[in-house]
């Protein structure tokens, strides 16, 4: 592991799938929240990926536009790309291990076929700081295909923020006689959002 990671919560399966019998290839990930150190990020997403394969699981004809077309040296790229991404035996087994080792849901969305380009890994852009969770490398793995995960927290709110932000909504709720029916959960999701649209937090003043 990069880094001990501790999930509190997960997301919910969003799995949408297509019909007539077509070979899938699926995008794989989770939202949980983070703890590092004293610090907890809320709705953090772990991208998780196939590290290697020693055969591929999917038709490269199928799976990739023009593939006996194309050069080796534009071919391989894609092939790689394609090895990433998850068939859904192999979703479905990520799902159960990560629910009974974490506590963590999988979320998968399905990747256009076929793929004209690389469009898996750092898809936030080059200037996105991101780390990596050696999923594979972890005492009790027994899958039996390598996963690696990777995240970033760069637009990822952390506590004390996450609990001043929402002390304030509660005072202001109740200051402007508001009947409060939300939750913490309700109120961090919108202080997140805000954090991630406008880059707005709430810091307590030292000295009150």
């Amino acid at each position: 592991m990069a880094r001990r990671f501790q999930v509190i919560q997960g997301g919910k399966d969003r799995e949408k799938k297509p019909g007539n019998g077509t070979p899938r290839l699926l995008r794989a990930y989770s939202i949980g929240d983070f703890t590092r150190g004293e610090m907890v990020y809320s709705e953090v997403r772990f991208n998780w990926y196939c590290l290697e394969r020693s055969h591929p699981h999917i038709d490269y004809s199928i799976a990739i536009a023009d593939h006996a077309m194309l050069s080796e040296r534009d071919r391989r790229p894609l092939e790689r790309t394609v090895d990433r991404f998850l068939s859904e035996a192999e979703s479905a087994m990520l799902r159960h291990y990560l629910e009974q080792t974490f506590g963590l849901g999988l979320e998968v969305e399905d990747v256009p076929l076929p793929i004209q380009g690389r469009s898996h890994l750092f898809e936030e852009g080059s200037s996105v700081i991101y780390d990596f969770l050696e999923l594979s490398e972890r005492q009790g793995y027994d899958l039996p295909f390598k996963v690696w995960g990777y995240y970033t927290l760069t637009h990822s709110l952390g506590s004390p923020s996450m609990r001043n932000g929402i002390e304030l909504l509660r005072k202001a709720l109740d200051a402007l006689e508001i009947a409060d029916a939300f939750s913490d959960e309700d109120l961090g999701q919108v202080l997140s959002r805000i954090y991630r649209e406008d880059g707005l937090l709430v810091k307590r003043r030292e000295n009150p």
